[in-house]
């Protein structure tokens, strides 16, 4: 009796499926890969179809085969060769782009590369519009040209359906800055967080505040800010160096990189009085060899660690839901819910920009290539742009010392 003929390489046996708890369908089957050897092959995904789609994709990779797509290869199998296409990319990038596909494929995974035309695509980026938010249509967008590449690369298609797809043209509104005033309401609310935390603390936790202080005196991105170490920080000339930035690794633990979010940037940025000296208090208030070390933290957590930007933004979320805050930030028609700690970098910018007119000192301040971003995206075509650290000081510094109460010695 002659046995089972031997699988192709490349080729998939016989192809098991099961239905999981949450709905999605896993499927497995064995492959040989390009050496002969036998492999076996699982993948996960929200249809039967989809999964096995993956399995023949997989088998095809390993067996070295260059006819696995075709156009009815599906976007949820283009969109992960195209993922894997990005394993070059920086690791922030990258998990922008996994998130994406994330959300995206349940929505349009199912649909092949051939039904793909230009009002497809088109019809595709309005649902995304309506169902998510404006914001996620250029991820949408991304993706989506991603999958194609990946299509045309393997010759499943010959015409980007994108080309023919106009950019639609959205009115730029006015980035949302804040006045002195409101300024002093946001540390107020800070430091009454702090003292209700204080009855669970053996000492007042200062370092949001701090953290304000920082990225007020210097225009610095949260994940600049908090990346920043003793060795980044002279205090006698009141100077920080700026080289690397907060990031999630691929385990979603918060870790230093060495680089910047662009080329380019690295800097050394003169900072205010009021910025220098809570970073000086951050300093005093390291009490371990640990934590006082070179590389260490300058904006330490309590626990000696790097303050996550996530824990930042938390903060910043209960407090923006306060009356005062509320109320405060409504005089200039600004909803609380916008508040972000990007906030606090347009209004440097804007707070500059009235007292100085200066675009190109702004640009420079906040590590922007092109005057266009700043004016653009920062201070909006109502102000010219940017400063120094004196002015930050005549500003805020003052208002500082009445707004905050002094840190405990």
């Amino acid at each position: 009796m002659a046995g089972r003929p031997p699988i192709g390489v490349g080729e998939l046996g016989h192809i098991s499926t099961e239905v999981l708890p949450d709905g999605r369908v896993t499927a497995r089957a064995r492959t040989r890969d390009a050496g002969g050897n036998s492999r076996r092959l699982r993948a996960v995904a929200s249809t039967e179809q989809l999964a096995v789609e993956k399995l023949r994709r997989t088998a095809a990779e390993l067996g070295l085969r260059i006819d696995s797509m075709g156009a009815g290869t599906p976007l949820a199998v283009l969109f992960d060769s195209w993922l894997q296409d990005c394993s070059a990319l920086r690791w922030g990038t990258r998990r922008v782009y996994a998130d994406t596909v994330r959300w995206f494929s349940p929505m349009v995974g199912a649909i092949t590369i051939g039904e793909l035309t230009t009002l497809k695509a088109k019809r595709i980026l309005e649902h995304v519009e309506r169902e998510v938010s404006p914001a996620a249509v250029a991820r949408a967008r991304t993706a989506l040209a991603g999958a194609i590449a990946a299509a045309i690369e393997a010759e499943a298609i010959h015409v980007n359906p994108l080309v023919g797809l106009r950019r639609q043209k959205r009115e730029r509104s006015t980035p949302i800055a804040l006045t002195v005033e409101q300024l002093v309401v946001i540390y107020e609310a800070l430091d009454r967080r702090a003292e209700r935390l204080a009855k669970y603390a053996h000492a007042t936790p200062r370092s949001p505040s701090r953290v304000l202080d920082v990225l007020m005196g210097s225009g610095l991105r949260i994940s600049e800010a908090l990346a920043l170490r003793h060795a980044d920080v002279d205090l006698d000339e009141g100077v920080i160096v700026l080289t690397g930035t907060l990031v999630d690794d691929a385990n979603g633990r918060v870790v230093r990189q060495e680089r910047l979010k662009k080329d380019q940037q690295e800097r050394r940025v003169k900072l205010p009085a009021f910025a220098v000296k809570a970073l000086a208090d951050a300093k005093r208030d390291c009490l371990t060899v640990q934590s006082r070390l070179e590389h260490a933290p300058a904006l330490p957590s309590r626990a000696g660690t790097w303050i996550s930007p996530r824990n930042f933004r938390r903060i910043l979320r209960d407090v923006r839901s306060e009356p005062d805050v509320v109320e405060a930030l409504g005089r200039t028609g600004v909803d609380a819910r916008r508040l972000t700690p990007h906030t606090f970098r347009r209004t440097v910018a804007t707070l500059i920009s009235l007292e100085d007119g200066d675009l190109v000192r702004a640009s420079a301040v906040l590590g922007h290539r092109d005057q266009k971003t700043t004016r653009e995206s920062y201070v909006g075509t109502a102000f010219r742009v940017v400063g120094a650290a004196d002015t930050l000081e005549d500003l805020i510094g003052d208002r500082r010392g009445g707004a905050r109460r002094s840190d405990p010695s």
